[in-house]
């Protein structure tokens, strides 16, 4: 399920209004709590309790502790 949204403000942020298809095409809901990331001008959205989210967490703290080694490994 895919469809056009818009950013708008909200204050001094930024607010992403997703229709109810796609939230349900993604099994979620209003108030759940979600992973963003973004990469390359492409946002990825996941659900927070998920195992992916929980996965990328690890990978994100272990590329900080270990930021050296990987740019050496990179070479």
């Amino acid at each position: 399920m895919s469809g056009i949204a818009r950013l708008t403000r909200n204050g001094n942020s930024t607010t992403l209004t997703l229709s109810p298809d796609v939230l349900e095409a993604a099994g979620m809901a209003r108030g759940d709590q979600v992973l963003v990331s973004a990469k390359d001008g492409v946002i990825t959205i996941t659900r927070a309790n998920s195992d992916h989210a929980e996965a990328m967490g690890y990978a994100r703290d272990a590329f900080k502790r270990y930021a050296r080694t990987f740019q050496a490994l990179a070479k």
